[in-house]
């Protein structure tokens, strides 16, 4: 077929006739597209996500809470289901329908941009029919596994070894069977069949890094939501106490002490006033003494995350700019008013923390009953500065690696949020709940 010719052109203008089989392309380009859709619903339901397929998510979707799992999630939850990326037991593994993602993608781009070829290049076909038979047999395998092994049928699967045969039927048929006509153009070119197939190959490639990042991250949330439990468990939190050393802290002469003297059990907590988990700490340790009175006395000492007075290396850098001054603050309330005016001003500054740094402790003194001047004066002295010093000194000594840092008769309590492992530690709850006495030894 010659078209008109150009103009200042000695030679002819040849319309080259188009790619063969374009029929043939189409179909394929469909058939892969839905092998890939069943493989990514196969995926979803393979890591406990819902189908995105209503017929998938009906025939193979987890049926109720206590009724036994469908054919098709037995069959994906089989060992066949799966590929390991580890031989230990209890590695890493994806789904096997992910190769099958990669697998039609690959297609897909294949009949997408190149399609059957012209007979003289048909050594751009021979790599695809492999390819293909390949799958074929994987589709046979897997159909027999099912058939005979596992005698369950998996609707999805079945369906995208479906797709897989009419993807072989059509890769055979794309075989060229007749001279390339004489004025028609040769198909594929080189440039474009490299092209795709280092295309697939990524496209695959890419399939399966995002599977693995995905039940990778499935796996570390899995492990984290496991090591939680575990950590929570008041069994381990009760080993866990009982392993740590005795230290030797002793209570200060006009220390205040929350709680009675006679109480069994001694807990000294050091805090910060602009921590939020010290805020928990000291909410959670009112909840604890009004469920126990008469079990437990109380210490707080001083460890402000601050490099304005904390040398600790850990704060070099940053930390709670205001809790050195609200410490300050507090042993100030605590020469001024007592024992009493003490646990007030630690609890406005708690409920403050967030505004600490407005510098507002002369106000919150005055309205505790505090000659705010003198509050000022005694807040700022070297007295004060010298107390909250000393524990920054024994916390210092003690390692102290996280704030709140709670000492029970001793031995550190790294987990502190349950009841439970209160009630375990210091006996059965009263009956009588009652609100504790504060007294300080030194009155």
């Amino acid at each position: 077929m010659i078209a008109d010719q150009p103009q200042g052109s000695s030679t002819p203008f040849i319309k080259p006739l188009p790619t063969p089989k374009r029929w043939l392309r189409r179909i394929a380009v469909v058939a892969a597209l839905l092998g890939w859709w069943f493989s990514y619903n196969l995926v979803r339901l393979s890591v406990g996500v819902d189908a995105a397929d209503p017929w998938l998510q009906a025939s193979c979707g987890p049926a109720e809470v206590d009724a036994a799992p469908s054919d098709c999630l037995s069959v994906l939850r089989s060992q066949w289901g799966s590929v390991r990326l580890s031989r230990e037991e209890g590695g890493l593994k994806i789904p096997s329908a992910t190769l099958g993602m990669g697998y039609f993608a690959f297609l897909a781009l294949w009949y997408l941009f190149v399609g059957p070829p012209t007979r003289d290049r048909v050594q751009w076909h021979i790599p695809i029919l492999v390819i293909v038979g390949l799958g074929a047999l994987d589709s046979l395998r897997y159909t027999y596994l099912m058939a005979f092994v596992l005698r369950r049928w998996c609707e999805g699967c079945s369906a995208a070894h479906a797709a897989n045969g009419v993807l072989l039927l059509l890769t055979i048929l794309s075989w060229p069977r007749r001279p390339r006509p004489d004025q028609a153009r040769a198909h594929p070119t080189s440039s474009l069949a490299l092209a795709t197939l280092c295309t697939g190959a990524l496209a695959v490639l890419l399939h399966l890094t995002l599977i693995i990042l995905y039940v990778f991250g499935g796996q570390c949330q899995f492990l984290r939501g496991e090591y939680t439990r575990i950590t929570n468990d008041p069994a381990y939190i009760l080993w866990r106490y009982e392993q740590q050393p005795v230290a030797a802290l002793g209570l200060r002469d006009d220390e205040p002490v929350f709680g009675r003297d006679d109480a069994p059990h001694t807990l000294i907590v050091f805090s910060d006033f602009q921590c939020p988990a010290c805020q928990v700490a000291h909410q959670t340790l009112e909840d604890v003494v009004s469920r126990h009175p008469g079990d437990l006395r109380i210490a707080y000492r001083y460890y402000p995350q601050d490099p304005a007075c904390n040398p600790d290396p850990k704060y070099k850098r940053g930390g709670h700019t205001a809790a050195c001054r609200a410490a300050r603050a507090a042993e100030a309330a605590r020469v001024l008013g007592g024992a009493e005016i003490f646990e007030r001003m630690r609890g406005v500054l708690f409920v403050n923390h967030a505004q600490l740094e407005f510098d507002r402790f002369a106000t919150w003194a005055e309205e505790l009953g505090l000659d705010p001047n003198v509050f000022t004066q005694t807040m700022e002295s070297e007295q004060a500065a010298q107390a909250v010093q000393c524990d920054i000194e024994l916390g210092m000594q003690l390692g102290l690696e996280r704030i709140p840092a709670l000492f029970l008769d001793g031995r550190e309590l790294k987990y502190w949020r349950q009841l439970e492992v209160w009630n375990a530690l210091l006996g059965p709850v009263s009956p009588a709940v009652s609100q504790p006495t504060t007294t300080s030894p030194g009155q």
